[in-house]
Parts: structure tokens; sequence; C-alpha cells
């Protein structure tokens, strides 16, 4: 994984752009959808982050989040 400097394009700001969603594990947590990949969540392993689909419930687990 890595980190992308900002080049200012609509393209990178779309691709940095996330709608926060009920989590998919849990109804008390939430989860958050890519917006330029629909379907595709943030999710978490290895303490690393991805944007992947969720086709399963370890997947939909792995991007579910709880907010502090």
């Amino acid at each position: 994984a890595w980190v992308e400097r900002h080049d200012g394009s609509a393209g990178f700001r779309a691709d940095a752009s996330y709608f926060q969603r009920a989590g998919l594990a849990s109804s008390s947590a939430v989860s958050f959808e890519a917006q330029n990949f629909p379907g595709r969540y943030l999710r978490h392993s290895a303490f690393t982050m991805y944007v992947q689909p969720v086709p399963d419930a370890a997947a939909r687990a792995d991007a579910t989040f709880t907010l502090e």
C-alpha cells in the first residue's frame, strides 16, 4: 500500500472521498464506501488499509469501524 501526493485533479479528489454507511457487520458501527468505486469499502487487514469489495462475513467485519 502507498499514499499518493494530492495532484489537484478531480479524479484524485474522487478517489480520496468516501461515503459513510451503516456498518456492514454491526448496525452500531460504520463502514466507508469509496465514492469512485461503488461497492468497494475501506477494509483493514494486518495493519494495512485497502479499498476492496466485501464478498463475505469476514470482509464485512474488516470493513466495519467504531467511531469514538
